[in-house]
């Protein structure tokens, strides 16, 4: 079967697009329900209660978010 990122035939499809370093992975494929914007803002509000620190690194790909990371660091009280 043919790829359709990098155009190379193989016989198990599935196995190598795991794997295809020409395959893009959108962030919009896997959350539909909600712009990525109102998640993180519905985190933010959950971590309102606590001190905490959040970092967002959002990697674009031709305009299209492609990977998006989330650093989140709190103290849980004792």
């Amino acid at each position: 079967m043919i790829c359709p990122d990098c155009g190379g035939d193989f016989k198990n499809l599935g196995v190598h697009k795991r794997f295809c370093k020409d395959s893009t992975i959108t962030v919009d494929d896997y959350i539909k329900e909600k712009p990525l914007s109102s998640i993180i803002s519905d985190i933010e509000n959950i971590l309102k209660v606590v001190q905490h620190q959040l970092q967002v690194s959002v990697t674009s790909d031709n305009g299209k978010a492609s990977e998006v990371e989330l650093k989140v660091r709190f103290q849980i009280r004792r």
